[in-house]
């Protein structure tokens, strides 16, 4: 009986172990697929994370190489190089690039296949005032820090506002003071005619000097000149390649949604004198032009917008013959040796008149194309490579009241060795030109430069971007799904 007894203890505790073991294996197994799952909807998100990053990094990555060596941006290029510009190209490197990154041949852990992509937003070079371009440009410049170099400049720029436009007062006043001069000369032959006879006045001409008269004349008839005959005499050595008509500014400018991506480190705009510098380094000019460049006068066009390299340095020239003028006029007229020089010839010739009431206004008018003569020979001076120092003293003027009879002759030799280059001046102009037009205009140069290069005939700088936005809906076999949003550009 005891025996019996101690085999069905037995196997009623075999049964309990068995159904504990079997509830347990139950609970553990949940626990084990739970687990799986989980770490497969983890998988899922980690690889579309992944698969979105490797996606935008591998499209920020396809920037344009030609204008990262020229121009030190960072731009992708929506064409391509194919010069048909379009977002969709982007959005399908970012598809084939997020694609071949979710998917694998006969499927995985995860499952995961690309839904849907598409590119929300962008922003491109044009955008928000060249937005964009500025920003590089600041962190460009930033990490070469410009210093003194346009301290003199910028410390002056009221003075230099202040000559531009004086340059048309003055102007205004030489043309009162020609008028006035032709009227009372009338009136003086008139009354010569009336008391004094034919012998008289032709012996008076003979015996007289006329200098000054002739030397008025000559000037006048000098100022008829194109400016840059004035300056050089034969332009035929300077630059006439044209403009092309399909650049940046003079086309419909493409415009983005001005995105500020999420991943910015928030560089602020160049400001104008940055900018200016970069545009110095950058850009060629009429004494330093570049052998890339296609305009061999690039800053003269950004200045000025001419339809050629010699059309924009005739309108540099006539800017910088206001400076000039300016300068001039407003330091003859207080240097007491030169306006002695000018009142003597005109006393001169007042007497050979019989006019003496002439002397005043005729002085006006020497010392009026005397300032004209040295402002043309600055220019020269500047073109050659030569300094001129924006304000003149008794020392750094170079011509004589004489010289106004041959103009030609005495616009050419040499400058003062103190003062500013031509690079100075046209840094000073930079600076007063308008933010928005320098911005689309350097888009210009940029866009004529890197068409010469291979492979970039269709270039076009308003179709580079430097950021955007997508969004991608990414779905697994498995049955679930992930919407990625992504915001990034070149930080």
């Amino acid at each position: 009986m005891k025996i019996r007894r101690e085999t069905v203890s037995n196997k009623y505790a075999d049964g309990y172990l068995t159904v504990f073991l079997t509830l347990t294996l139950a609970v553990l197994l949940s626990l084990i697929l739970t687990l799986v799952e989980g770490a497969r909807i983890n998988a899922i998100r980690m690889r579309t994370e992944t698969a979105g990053n490797i996606a935008v990094r591998s499209v920020l990555g396809e920037f344009h190489r030609e204008l990262l060596r020229q121009y030190d941006l960072y731009f992708i290029d929506a064409s391509y190089g194919t010069g048909n510009a379009s977002m969709d190209r982007v959005q399908q490197h970012l598809q084939t690039y997020m694609s071949k990154n979710l998917e694998s041949e006969g499927g995985d852990f995860t499952g995961t296949y690309l839904e849907s992509l598409t590119l929300e937003a962008a922003r491109f070079a044009a955008d928000d005032r060249a937005k964009a371009l500025r920003e590089q440009v600041f962190a460009y410049m930033s990490a070469d820090p410009a210093g003194n170099v346009l301290s003199e400049i910028l410390t002056e720029a009221d003075t230099w506002q202040g000559l531009l436009d004086d340059g048309s007062v003055w102007e205004e006043q030489r043309e009162e003071a020609r008028e006035d001069l032709r009227e009372q000369m009338r009136r003086a032959r008139e009354t010569a005619r009336e008391e004094y006879t034919a012998e008289e006045r032709q012996q008076a001409r003979e015996e007289g000097d006329n200098t000054a008269q002739e030397g008025i004349e000559e000037m006048d008839r000098f100022r008829l000149l194109p400016i840059l005959r004035q300056v050089f005499g034969d332009t035929s050595g300077i630059s006439g390649i044209a403009v092309s008509s399909d650049v940046l500014s003079k086309r419909g400018i493409h415009y983005g949604d001005a995105l500020q991506p999420a991943n910015a480190h928030g560089y602020p705009r160049a400001d104008e004198a940055l900018f200016d510098l970069y545009i110095g380094e950058k850009c060629g000019c009429y004494t330093a032009p570049l052998e890339k460049g296609k305009l061999k006068y690039q800053i003269e066009y950004i200045l000025t917008g001419g339809a050629s390299d010699q059309d924009s340095l005739e309108k540099v020239a006539e800017r910088l013959l206001l400076i000039r003028g300016a300068a001039n006029c407003a330091y003859i007229f207080t240097d007491q040796r030169r306006m002695r020089e000018a009142e003597l010839l005109a006393a001169v010739v007042s007497l050979v008149l019989f006019s003496p009431e002439l002397k005043d206004v005729l002085k006006t008018a020497l010392l009026f194309a005397w300032a004209y003569l040295e402002s043309i020979r600055d220019l020269r001076t500047l073109f050659d490579g030569g300094r001129v120092p924006l304000l003149k003293t008794s020392d750094t003027w170079q011509t004589s009241l004489l010289g106004i009879l041959a103009p030609e002759i005495s616009v050419r030799g040499g400058g003062a060795n103190t003062g500013l280059l031509y690079t100075d001046y046209l840094q000073a102009l930079l600076y007063l030109e308008g933010s928005s037009v320098k911005s689309l205009r350097t888009m210009d140069i940029m866009e004529m430069d890197l068409r010469q290069t291979q492979g970039n005939g269709g270039f076009c700088m308003d179709w580079c971007l430097d950021a955007f936005s997508m969004k991608a809906e990414v779905k697994s076999r498995f049955g679930y799904e992930f919407v990625l949003t992504k915001s990034e550009g070149y930080n």
